[in-house]
């Protein structure tokens, strides 16, 4: 059976935002298991890659990569948004809320997708 490429498109975009809310669910259960003395703690000084200094630092990155994917939609097209700075939030609790405004950003970034927009993305691979 081959269903209408809206509905195809529609339930492409749940399953997204499904796996995504998935994910965060996970990735919240994890931060608050461990506390802001955890994730604060330096575990590698010898590494030149500043996202990979602590937990703190990887959730920095998540989070700011989370909006980067959004933004770039975003922009390829036409808005003029600036991507994120690196911002390091200051407990576990911040990066317990931090996803859920992640994932409102790209659920607003994938609504607001045509159809047509959504198959020129997919060409342009």
């Amino acid at each position: 059976m081959q269903y209408p490429a809206t509905l195809t498109e529609s339930r492409a975009k749940a399953a997204l935002t499904d796996e995504y809310a998935r994910a965060i669910a996970d990735l919240k259960a994890t931060i608050r298991s461990l506390g802001d003395d955890a994730i604060a703690k330096v575990v590698d000084q010898e590494t030149k890659d500043e996202d990979c200094r602590s937990i703190q630092t990887i959730l920095t990155h998540i989070v700011r990569s989370g909006y980067g994917y959004a933004i770039a939609v975003r922009r390829w097209k036409g808005e003029d948004l600036d991507y994120r700075i690196r911002k390091q939030l200051p407990s576990a609790a911040a990066y317990c809320a931090a996803p859920d405004d992640v994932m409102s950003c790209n659920e607003q970034t994938l609504s607001g997708l045509p159809r047509s927009t959504a198959r020129m993305l997919r060409r342009k691979r």
